[in-house]
């Protein structure tokens, strides 16, 4: 399962082409206080990041991004971005990363119903709607 994970599930670590990048033309660069490691090729025209932990953009601080995007020259370890009066830290990356719908908990007395739910939903809305505009006296025929 070691191999497989290692294979084809990108989201925990990185990928082996990335590994195979950085081990024959990767430069390190330095790392950043979450263990996040940044690497360059040898002529500056490539960089990129092997995260500590799950692949999460959200894990790159500030100033390390902008050096990823080529927006600062020098890497925040020769020239270190300085911070605003207003800035807030960077905030430390959560260990348990999940897709935010995962943590939806099921709305209290909702039953969960098989298959065409949100059809039969939308069927007894409409009927609602129907109902309504018919007493308003809409959709009668005028004789």
């Amino acid at each position: 399962m070691g191999l497989f994970r290692q294979l084809f599930v990108w989201w925990e670590n990185a990928t082996p082409g990335t590994l195979l990048t950085t081990m024959f033309s990767g430069t390190p660069v330095g790392a950043d206080g979450f263990g996040n490691r940044y690497y360059q090729t040898k002529d500056g025209a490539r960089r990129w990041v092997i995260y500590s932990g799950t692949v999460e953009a959200s894990r790159v601080p500030p100033d390390w991004h902008g050096w990823l995007h080529h927006t600062f020259e020098n890497p925040p370890t020769e020239e270190p971005l300085a911070p605003k009066p207003w800035e807030a830290a960077h905030p430390k990356p959560d260990r348990d990363f999940r897709c935010l719908s995962s943590r939806r908990k099921p709305l209290e007395g909702r039953k969960a119903s098989a298959g065409h739910g949100r059809l039969r939903g939308l069927a007894a809305r409409l009927n609602s709607t129907r109902l309504i505009l018919m007493s308003a006296g809409w959709g009668q025929t005028s004789k």
